[in-house]
């Protein structure tokens, strides 16, 4: 509780959103380069998931959500929300815009 940094990671394109911290501890954050990256508690890198990019902005905008039933939920610049399992597989995807 002393305010000494613990760890510090480094993504492609950086983090301009605030990450998701789960109740189990792990941290979920959306970079800037469209990945999603999962952290232990430690900083390790758990997974990465890479949404699809729109070929013009190829940016994720907006910090994670994390549901009741641990699900991640990422929104994407290609017009899409992605639903991620907590073990980094894709649930589902939704473009509000075809709906």
């Amino acid at each position: 509780p002393d305010g000494t940094e613990k760890w510090r990671k480094d993504v492609p394109g950086g983090i301009f959103a605030s990450p998701a911290i789960a109740a189990d501890g792990m941290i979920y954050a959306n970079s800037e380069n469209g990945t999603l990256y999962a952290m232990n508690p430690d900083g390790d890198e758990k997974w990465r998931f890479s949404a699809k990019r729109d070929s013009v902005l190829g940016v994720n905008h907006g910090p994670p959500a994390i549901g009741s039933d641990g699900t991640i939920y990422v929104p994407s610049c290609d017009k899409h929300v992605y639903a991620v399992s907590p073990d980094g597989t894709e649930k589902w995807r939704f473009n509000p815009a075809v709906a």
